[in-house]
């Protein structure tokens, strides 16, 4: 019985992550594309992108969208000077 529900949880979390990696493919990300990969609201994505410290292109009226490689390098860590 714990092996069942040891696989359906495994199986369950598949389905969940696999979104992720299907946006980590694209280039280009919309805000809500981008609040997903970084867990948070889209307010705060759209906040992010006026603040600057999200680089954004807009493309037009309510098409705002987001490198993806700008994304992945808000989680890069600057080197320390030693």
């Amino acid at each position: 019985m714990k092996t069942k529900i040891l696989a359906s949880n495994k199986e369950t979390q598949s389905i969940k992550d696999k979104p992720k990696t299907e946006l980590l493919n694209k280039e280009l990300l919309t805000a809500k594309d981008a609040a997903f990969i970084l867990g948070c609201s889209t307010k705060a994505v759209h906040l992010m992108i006026r603040s600057g410290r999200l680089k954004a292109i807009n493309l037009g009226l309510r098409k705002t969208r987001v490198s993806r490689s700008v994304i992945l390098a808000l989680f890069d860590l600057p080197e320390l000077a030693v």
